[in-house]
């Protein structure tokens, strides 16, 4: 299954520039002619992305497509950024949601005061990892486990 991207270029015709199954991008050859290409990615409900702009930059997120910014109630899969395949198959459960500001802000703050951050980052840096079948259970700065 190939993923369709477009890309425009500063010349007077559309150049199409393909993303096959394995992430790899397949250019046409045009002789004579420079060109820097935009790309864009179309999801399966037909929005298109521009790859470089839509989406955070590599050096800010190498590994994911997160987008900078979403509408509320927007929801989007997070990809791989070398494939652009969703991280967790076709029908994943890893999505980015756009919140309304204040929805978003008020998230923030409970995550703050609940201690959420610093326990994913305890649990992803200071500690051993989870061996296969085991568990941990956790209790966040107010109290909830």
């Amino acid at each position: 299954k190939q993923t369709k991207t477009t890309t425009s270029t500063t010349t007077t015709s559309p150049v199409n520039v393909f993303v096959d199954g394995n992430g790899r991008t397949r250019h046409p050859i045009i002789p004579d002619q420079l060109t820097v290409p935009t790309r864009l990615l179309q999801d399966a409900y037909g929005r298109v992305y521009h790859l470089d702009q839509d989406f955070r930059s590599p050096e800010d997120e190498p590994t994911f497509l997160i987008p900078r910014q979403l509408q509320p109630g927007e929801i989007v899969p997070i990809r791989w950024r070398d494939t652009l395949q969703p991280i967790d198959g076709p029908n994943g459960e890893s999505f980015v949601i756009g919140f309304p500001p204040q929805l978003l802000q008020e998230f923030q703050q409970y995550v703050q005061q609940a201690g959420m951050m610093q326990t994913a980052h305890q649990m992803l840096y200071r500690e051993t990892p989870l061996k296969s079948g085991e568990q941990r259970v956790y209790t966040l700065d107010d109290g909830q486990k």
